[in-house]
C-alpha cells in the first residue's frame, strides 16, 4: 500500500516534471524568437520579452519559474562589465550603428559634426560571454543602459516590451536590440538550460 508520503512525493515530482517542461518550452520560444529576429523580423521581441517575464519575474502578484524550481539564484551569463559604469552614456547590450560625418570648421572655428539616422544591433558573440550572475541580479539590478545617469534594467525593458504598441517598439530599437542580446545571454547559460534537462 502507498504511504501519503509517496503519494505527496510522487505529485511533488510530477509538478516539477512540469515546471520544468515549461520551462524547456519559453527557452524554445526564445530561440524560434531570435531567429525569426536575425531574419529581419523585430517584432519577436515581445516574445522574448514574455518568455523572460515568465522565467524570471517575481513578486508578490507573480511567482517566476525559477522561484517554482526553488532556483531563483540561477547564475545567467550576463554582457554587461563589473561596476563602476559610466554615468553619461553605457549600453553594452547593443551597438550603434550608423554613418558619423564631420563637417569642416565653422566660420566661428568651432569644430561641429552631424550624425545620420542610426540603428543599434545587439552584440552577440562581439562581445564574449565571461560573467555569470545570480538571476535577481540578472533580471532586476544590472544597468544594461545608462543614459545622463538614468539607469535602466533586463526587467524594465522586458515590462515596456510586453506592453508596447508595435510602433512604440519601432522607435525605440535600443530596447529592442536588448532583448535580442537578452536571448543570447540566457542560450547560453550553462545552469538555466541544466534546469530544463537540455
Amino acid at each position: 500500500m502507498t504511504s501519503v508520503s509517496e503519494l505527496n512525493r510522487e505529485s511533488e515530482n510530477n509538478m516539477n516534471d512540469d515546471i520544468v517542461a515549461q520551462l524547456d518550452h519559453q527557452l524554445r520560444t526564445i530561440e524560434t524568437a531570435a531567429s525569426a529576429y536575425d531574419a529581419g523580423n523585430k517584432d519577436e521581441s515581445v516574445a522574448i520579452a514574455k518568455s523572460l517575464i515568465t522565467i524570471a519575474h517575481h513578486t508578490g502578484q507573480t511567482t517566476s519559474l525559477l522561484a517554482h524550481l526553488r532556483a531563483r539564484l540561477t547564475r545567467l551569463f550576463t554582457t554587461v562589465d563589473k561596476p563602476p559604469y559610466p554615468q553619461d552614456w553605457y549600453s553594452p547590450m547593443a551597438e550603434i550603428e550608423g554613418k558619423f560625418q564631420f563637417r569642416a570648421i565653422d566660420a566661428a572655428a568651432q569644430p561641429s559634426t552631424y550624425i545620420e539616422p542610426t540603428h543599434f544591433r545587439p552584440t552577440l558573440e562581439r562581445k564574449k560571454l565571461t560573467r555569470q550572475v545570480q538571476a535577481p541580479e540578472w533580471w532586476s539590478n544590472e544597468p544594461v543602459i545608462i543614459q545622463h545617469g538614468k539607469k535602466t534594467t533586463r526587467k524594465v525593458i522586458a515590462l515596456w516590451a510586453s506592453e508596447a504598441s508595435a510602433p512604440e517598439r519601432t522607435s525605440n530599437e535600443q530596447y529592442v536590440a536588448a532583448l535580442r542580446q537578452m536571448a543570447y545571454e540566457v542560450l547560453k547559460s550553462p545552469d538555466l538550460l541544466k534546469l530544463a534537462k537540455r
